[in-house]
């Protein structure tokens, strides 16, 4: 999907038009699907989550911004939500290992911390040179393969993977003058889930 495209299907998808909902989900759901199971390991729980990031998606788009990054959007999402999963798992875990009842909040992240986390996200790939961060959106943010983004942009796999390396770097060097919790995230994000 180009810019002009992504944008106009964003904004028909901001006027209720399911049948760009439908463009969106056949474009990104592999690639969403694929991320959660790098931490999710049972398919049905994948496909749940899968489910709620395009429900959410659904229900929040109104606020998505055209400008900005959907698959980034829709990875930061999935991301939270299997996280919030395996969170829920390891409290079920303890619950029911423990001898005696224990208390546990839900996990519940707000809309102004997953807001502020996809910021977080886009200032880091922006500060990176125009070729890294094509390079990067399409293999970490879209889940293209290094052959699929090597053919888009033109460019040898080698040098995809020699912009992969140098964005990670650079990203890294972003993340360490964020405070902890923030740089613990986008570290985990980044380097964890989305490899």
């Amino acid at each position: 999907m180009n810019i002009f495209t992504a944008k106009k299907t964003i904004e028909s998808l901001k006027n209720g038009d399911i049948k760009a909902f439908d463009d969106i989900y056949y474009q990104y759901s592999d690639a969403v699907f694929r991320n959660i199971c790098k931490m999710i390991r049972q398919k049905e729980t994948a496909e749940e989550i899968l489910q709620d990031v395009f429900t959410e998606l659904w229900e929040s788009r109104a606020r998505i911004e055209s400008e900005n990054s959907l698959g980034g959007w829709l990875m930061v999402v999935s991301h939270n939500k299997a996280i919030s999963c395996l969170r829920k798992k390891v409290k079920e875990k303890i619950i029911l290992d423990a001898p005696l009842p224990l208390e546990m909040e839900d996990f519940k992240e707000d809309e102004e911390d997953t807001e502020s986390k996809i910021s977080m996200l886009y200032a880091a790939i922006a500060q990176l040179p125009p070729k890294r961060k094509n390079v990067f959106t399409l293999c970490r943010l879209e889940g293209k393969s290094y052959q699929e983004a090597s053919d888009i942009l033109g460019i040898s796999i080698y040098t995809v993977k020699e912009h992969l390396i140098a964005a990670s770097k650079a990203i890294k060097s972003y993340v360490m003058v964020q405070p902890p919790k923030n740089a613990v995230w986008l570290l985990s994000f980044i380097f964890g889930f989305l490899q």
